[in-house]
């Protein structure tokens, strides 16, 4: 993941703008399992604690969190979307694909869990099509990342539809109009080859509906933050840009969901000592973790060309170094070959 560009996208340039999907169905789905005898609100309590948590990176909170909910006497569905969801973060956040085979048992279960409620009588439909979306999106995302693209295409189409079928259910489930919102932007931003057919979003259409979530919905408010703050660093709104990521650290501080855009942000401002300071902040964390090599040899990267900027030759070669002998998977060392040689190259000047 180049966490510096957000324009990832295949095709129509869905990746990156349906990667705000991963927190945003948590607390969508909350209905009973004898929907027949009763219907519940489709939020639980439980799961804005949740969000909270994967938001700044706290996952034995979150596990703790899931084991509650799974305790609680709510949706089954919405219980197994919750588990899954905080196995997606960590894989994303760590860059480590333990834990996939539990995160697709858990998504087919919950799709299956799902479709199955949505013929109940009573059954909250808006909530379930979004919880289905929700699995479709953050599926094909996983896919995409490992190769898979067109099989990750085909599921976010599916994902699009899902979304759909939430809002027109609801048209006040605002938690939905940012998956809409996020499909509309990424066709908009990104899909030139089909710009010319009558039926395309607008790029404007796309920032009102998740601008609206940001506003009214229930649960979705900072996970998407996280993700639109990318879109207004590539509009090089960089004053809102600044403003999201200074309110997300001030809710969530030291969050690298905040701290990764505001990184980039420095960086494009030139603002070397700063972006010095949030480089090694990154760095630490992920140090701490013990499991993230790809990002501590970006970071070693990143470090070494700030350092340089800084006039300190010397260290930007110690970094340079630090990240050549970083220990590391041969996966890790596939993906990062280009950095590792360029780290090379510095580290011997």
């Amino acid at each position: 993941m180049n966490r510096n560009d957000p324009s990832i996208f295949l095709c129509f340039g869905f990746m990156t703008v349906m990667k705000l999907f991963l927190l945003l169905c948590i607390g969508c789905a909350i209905v009973p399992d004898n929907a027949a005898e009763a219907v519940e609100t489709r939020r639980l309590s439980g799961f804005q604690a949740l969000m909270d948590t994967l938001v700044a990176g706290d996952y034995p909170a979150a596990n703790q969190i899931c084991d509650s909910v799974l305790n609680s006497g709510g949706s089954a569905a919405a219980a197994l979307y919750a588990r899954m969801a905080g196995i997606y973060a960590r894989i994303t956040d760590y860059e480590d694909s333990s834990g996939r085979g539990l995160f697709f048992a858990l998504s087919d279960s919950c799709l299956h869990r799902a479709r199955a409620d949505l013929a109940l009588p009573g059954a909250d439909r808006a909530a379930l099509h979004y919880l289905i979306g929700s699995c479709y999106s953050s599926k094909a995302l996983l896919l995409n990342r490992e190769g898979s693209s067109l099989s990750a295409i085909r599921l976010l189409m599916k994902s699009r539809d899902e979304f759909a079928r939430a809002i027109e259910a609801d048209p006040e489930f605002y938690d939905a109009y940012l998956g809409r919102g996020a499909y509309r932007y990424g066709v908009a931003t990104h899909g030139s080859l089909v710009g010319f057919l009558p039926f395309m979003p607008s790029k404007s259409s796309g920032w009102s509906d998740m601008w609206l979530a940001v506003q009214r919905s229930d649960f979705s408010k900072w996970s998407a933050l996280t993700a639109l703050v990318w879109f207004a660093l590539e509009d090089k709104e960089y004053a809102l840009a600044d403003s999201i990521c200074l309110a997300g650290l001030q809710r969530f501080p030291n969050c690298r969901g905040f701290l990764w855009p505001q990184l980039s942000l420095r960086v494009r401002q030139e603002r070397w000592p700063e972006a010095d300071a949030i480089a090694r902040n990154l760095y630490a964390q992920y140090s701490s973790l013990g499991a993230n090599a790809y990002d501590q040899i970006g970071l070693c990267l990143q470090i070494s060309q700030i350092c340089d900027r800084l006039g300190r030759s010397d260290e930007a070669r110690e970094w340079a170094n630090r990240g050549v002998l970083t220990p590391r998977t041969t996966a890790v060392s596939e993906r990062r070959r280009e950095k590792l040689r360029e780290l090379a190259v510095r580290a011997a000047q």
